[in-house]
């Protein structure tokens, strides 16, 4: 049974999980060198439109400035304007609805990965209407709902590419913003089905968990465990369980059982149970872990797969991983990781929702809310994904508070062991410059000045943001 969760909570008053990370420092695309494939990484500074090849590029130029939110080394979000190219010929301009707070995003902005470029415009789960399309565009018109995910480019030539496997491309600012300009190519469509304010963090979320389970064959007559309940966890429950699957979550603690059996659990584990792990040997056809801690216990996480079993990792520990090669040999197990999907297995990810009412359960926040939703998303506190709105960063009605939105998820599939999913909807407070939120327009208004954020100094300005992908790829190689 779906539920709609009626009081949400603030990021500064959720209540904490006791060891469960969000998991949403997966994998990224960015880990390629600056000369490979172009993907949107999790921000970049001063702009919403990463580089494309240059005979589509040409003849571009700006837009009017839109509203959007930056931040600085602290990192703290100011409400900023950007500039985003006039699509070109194969190009569409998109207003975005709504953009995801990935952990990947606040890694790059806290600088874990590497020196950033600051003012940074982080966001790689974006959602929107498309406003304008070139005039050799055939996929969308204007009016169609589109997602953007990590990538937003690729050569199209190399054997990755030939392949549908253009996120592994090796041939060649962010989503906090109110418009977002893209090829068609890697732009996917939106099905009605979904609820538009979940369908960003499946471009992102939902596509880094799909991936694996369709690749190692998640469905009816499987065992699949899920370690880590967060931003990733959440949905790997859900796809796996509506794949078919009979479906466990590993977890610390058990603040979430009841979110795991709703979603579409049928097992819980706690490993701060004593002998957990060891209760488990030989139980598992695939674990998909989305927990990027340091000290969990890999060892003992494979030895309950069962002989021929597949660990598959999509989180990324900050530090390196030690692991006794014989816990793989004896069983012929194997370790695997995963990245993203490509855009026509994304573009199959979201039908796939749509067919089987699946989404993220996500809480809707405010630009003014993004710094202390990081913190809450660090903490464990988001149930389980942050949305921004982005038409919050109009401002209008000075005065008058807005009203709480609610929304219910759709109801469970027939046929399917479909978990149950469930929309937190937010109330908009007071922003910047004592002006009241707006949640009725994505057009930039002229009701509050904006400014853009201060300049740091050069020697951090002039850092590539691509600098702290290729410093994590130095560190694995």
């Amino acid at each position: 049974m779906r539920e709609t969760q009626d009081t949400p909570r603030p990021p500064s008053q959720a209540t904490p999980d006791e060891h469960d990370a969000d998991g949403a420092s997966a994998v990224h695309p960015g880990l390629v060198r600056p000369r490979h494939a172009r993907h949107l990484a999790a921000g970049h500074a001063g702009s919403t439109t990463a580089p494309r090849p240059a005979e589509r590029f040409r003849g571009g130029h700006p837009t009017p400035e839109v509203l959007a939110y930056a931040c600085d080394d602290a990192p703290q979000f100011h409400r900023t304007t950007i500039t985003i190219p006039e699509p070109g010929p194969h190009d569409i301009n998109f207003d975005v609805k709504y953009a995801g707070i990935c952990h990947s995003d606040i890694h790059t902005a806290r600088e874990e990965w590497g020196p950033a470029k600051f003012p940074l415009t982080p966001g790689h789960e974006i959602a929107g209407v498309v406003s304008r399309v070139g005039d050799a565009v055939t996929r969308f018109k204007v009016g169609d709902k589109v997602g953007v995910g990590c990538m937003v480019n690729a050569c199209g030539e190399c054997e990755m590419c030939r392949a549908g496997q253009e996120q592994f491309c090796t041939g060649t600012p962010g989503g906090y913003a109110q418009g977002f300009t893209v090829s068609e190519e890697f732009a996917c469509r939106i099905p009605d089905e979904i609820p538009f304010e979940t369908a960003a963090p499946l471009l992102c979320a939902g596509i880094t968990t799909y991936s694996p389970l369709r690749r190692f064959g998640a469905g009816p007559g499987k065992r699949v465990a899920v370690v880590g309940m967060g931003g990733l966890g959440d949905m790997a429950v859900q796809l796996s369980a509506t794949m078919g699957a009979e479906t466990a979550v590993i977890s610390h603690g058990r603040s979430k059982e009841d979110d795991a059996h709703r979603f579409g659990a049928t097992e819980f584990y706690a490993t701060s149970e004593e002998g957990t792990l060891e209760s488990l040997r030989g139980s598992f056809d695939v674990i998909v872990c989305t927990v990027s801690a340091d000290d969990l216990d890999y060892g003992g996480l494979i030895g309950t797969l069962k002989p021929l079993g597949t660990f598959v990792d999509v989180g990324l520990p900050e530090s390196p991983t030690t692991l006794h090669l014989a816990s793989l040999v004896i069983g012929s197990k194997s370790l695997a990781g995963s990245q993203i999907g490509g855009i026509a297995e994304t573009q199959e990810m979201l039908d796939f929702c749509a067919e089987h009412g699946v989404h993220p359960q996500v809480e809707l926040i405010s630009g003014e809310e993004i710094t202390a939703a990081y913190d809450a998303v660090v903490g464990s506190k988001v149930r389980y994904r942050y949305v921004i709105d982005t038409s919050t960063f109009s401002a209008v009605s000075a005065g008058r508070p807005v009203s709480p939105r609610s929304t219910t998820a759709p109801a469970a599939p027939t046929g399917w062991p479909t978990p149950s999913s469930c929309v937190v909807a937010r109330t908009h407070s007071s922003a910047a410059e004592g002006c009241v939120m707006s949640t009725g327009t994505t057009q930039a208004s002229n009701s509050c000045s904006v400014t853009k954020p201060s300049s740091r100094a050069d020697s951090r300005r002039d850092r590539p943001l691509w600098w702290a992908f290729f410093a994590i790829l130095e560190a694995l190689s």
